[in-house]
């Protein structure tokens, strides 16, 4: 059996326009009339609309307050920006118009210029554009992070430098995630005495740069040296043959320096007569004093004992009593009293 069917329901249009009624336009016999076409529909889902004119609407929207051009920075230590703007008005002279963006308002931007477009459509696909563009900039600095302290430091041991390593500083940046740090002069470096500043540049992608900087004060603080030349102390020197003193004699010591010796300073010279003296652990204390060019000072300090001979004594006489008390004679003497006192007092 077969069964036919047939469909006896017609398609809904819905929509239609009222009548229009209109003027000519101005200095010409006709006028361009437009309207909203109205929609067809059918239970079959397939129909097709169509209509003995067409409307005359070819007239594009119109978009009002499109935004200028905006520039901006990054917001800070972010490698972007957040930028707003007032959204522009369309409006078209069928009174329905649809207006969309390409980007929202109070939206991110990265480093870069964006363009912004606004498209308005009307309901007859009449469309009008307006579009600005933003400009992200990045205007923030790199961070520089421990960058060294100032420091004082002496010479290298027997040198007019030092060679000083020091541990160079680390950067961050908002934007760039590898600045590049440079510098005057690069760890390790062997300075000579002085002040010498070393600074730190750290530049991002965007030729921004954060500098950072610290002294390094190379000073003398080694003395000089005798480097042995002192003489041993103590020096003994035997008197003079037939005299009461001794004429001293010593090598006069030298002095090194790791710069520059400037001075040496001395309170004896050789050639001294020196007295015999028995009373005294020694008879001359002999000092050096060197000198460099910052005034970093070494001592050379020697004694001076004069030997008395037994033969020296000029035959002289002593008789020791019971009574403890000692008397002297001499013959042939030469020599003064307060000497004869001096030998005395050390017998007894």
């Amino acid at each position: 059996m077969f069964v036919t069917g047939a469909d006896e329901e017609d398609p809904k249009i819905t929509g239609c326009p009222s009548d229009i009624t209109l003027n000519t336009d101005s200095s010409l016999p006709y006028t361009n009339a437009t309207w909203i076409a109205p929609n067809a529909t059918d239970n079959s889902g397939n129909v097709t609309l169509v209509s003995t004119h067409d409307s005359g609407d070819e007239e594009d929207p119109n978009i009002i307050g499109c935004p200028s051009k905006i520039t901006v920075n990054t917001t800070a230590m972010l490698p972007y920006a957040n930028v707003t703007w007032i959204a522009p008005n369309a409006t078209d002279n069928s009174g329905n118009v649809t207006l969309v963006s390409t980007h929202d308002s109070g939206g991110g931007f990265i480093l870069t210029t964006t363009t912004v477009v606004y498209t308005a459509t009307d309901p007859y696909g009449n469309q009008a554009i307006c579009f600005f563009n933003i400009t992200v900039s990045d205007m923030e600095p790199p961070v520089l992070y421990n960058c060294p302290n100032d420091t004082v430091i002496g010479t290298d041991t027997g040198l007019a430098t030092r060679n000083y390593s020091w541990t160079a500083p680390t950067a961050d940046d908002n934007a760039d995630d590898n600045p590049w740090i440079s510098s005057n002069i690069y760890s390790p470096h062997v300075f000579e005495i002085g002040v010498h500043n070393i600074t730190f540049n750290a530049t991002d992608d965007s030729a921004n740069v954060a500098t950072c900087s610290f002294t390094v004060d190379v000073r003398d603080m080694e003395p000089p040296s005798f480097n042995g030349t002192c003489p041993s102390s103590p020096l003994e020197v035997p008197t003079d043959i037939g005299e009461m003193f001794a004429t001293v004699m010593w090598n006069i010591p030298t002095a090194i320096d790791n710069v520059n010796v400037t001075m040496i300073t001395n309170s004896s010279y050789p050639g001294l007569q020196v007295y015999f003296n028995l009373s005294s652990l020694y008879d001359l204390n002999v000092t050096y004093i060197a000198f460099d060019e910052a005034v970093n000072e070494e001592l050379c300090n020697f004694l001076v004992k004069v030997i008395g001979k037994k033969a020296y004594y000029w035959e002289l006489h002593i008789y020791l009593h019971i009574n403890a008390q000692c008397t002297v004679e001499f013959y042939k003497g030469k020599k003064t009293q307060h000497f004869l006192r001096l030998l005395l007092s050390q017998i007894t």
